[in-house]
């Protein structure tokens, strides 16, 4: 058996990891709805669980808590026994650490930076807002896309191919997502309870590729789209990745 997330092969340190992390359900999800798990080791699931707690405090303080998709969550995400309660010092001091951070973190409300499902009622004028870094959403929407590509198309995510998410932010419009939103439109609909909406699709001309649309407690929607990585595609990226640090370390060290 291989971990989902690495891909290495699992010896004698197999964890089952839940691919919706299991405190992120709400108090109203039924009690017979399938709580999904898939392998990983456990260096993959230590590592995954940092970035879920920290994005639970980050997202579980921002959700109207009246709302069925995301009732419980606020209080869980803003509970002092949620980090206060662990008796593992390490696990403690792991959680304070997170929640210290977040607070560290909260600025002006920035459309670039804040989920659709997040932005301030129109009229509103600063608004507080907790900012989410790139790099650990992006590493939390691969994860759920590996899970979910492993329970719905029993299949894991090689190497060879690329994973292409996209959010909506505040600043977009429906126009922007127009040919995606008209692909889940087509798409077979997964439900895991009121928290959590599933959209799988997969190309018939390539087998291969698979598309998806996340929706989490109703405030926060993702696309992905799974596909073989092209060599011209990513030697492309591999220069502008390339540009990019040229250019900063020029406006750095220029006299």
């Amino acid at each position: 058996m291989k971990c989902i997330y690495c891909l290495k092969k699992i010896k004698n340190n197999r964890s089952d990891d839940h691919v919706f992390p299991d405190a992120w359900y709400p108090d109203s999800t039924p009690a017979n709805v399938q709580r999904w798990t898939v392998p990983a080791c456990r260096k993959c699931n230590a590592k995954l669980q940092v970035i879920e707690d920290e994005l639970f405090i980050r997202w579980g303080i921002c959700v109207e808590p009246n709302l069925e998709a995301c009732r419980g969550i606020e209080a869980k995400a803003l509970n002092r026994q949620f980090f206060l309660g662990v008796k593992d010092p390490r696990r403690f001091g792991r959680k304070l650490s997170t929640f210290n951070n977040v607070r560290s973190n909260m600025g002006q409300y920035d459309p670039k930076r804040t989920h659709k499902g997040f932005a301030p009622k129109e009229g509103v004028r600063g608004t507080l807002a907790v900012l989410t870094p790139n790099k650990t959403r992006r590493i939390f929407s691969e994860k759920l896309v590996r899970g979910t590509e492993y329970k719905l198309l029993g299949r894991f995510i090689p190497w060879t191919k690329r994973i292409n998410i996209w959010y909506e932010m505040a600043e977009d419009t429906d126009k922007d997502y127009a040919f995606w939103r008209d692909i889940a439109s087509r798409a077979k609909t997964v439900s895991l309870g009121p928290g959590f909406a599933v959209k799988c699709a997969i190309n018939p001309n390539y087998p291969e590729q698979s598309f998806y649309q996340f929706e989490i407690w109703g405030h926060i929607k993702f696309f992905a789209f799974v596909h073989t990585k092209s060599f011209k595609r990513e030697l492309l990226l591999f220069w502008s990745f390339i540009k990019w640090h040229i250019i900063n370390l020029y406006k750095r060290f220029r006299f």
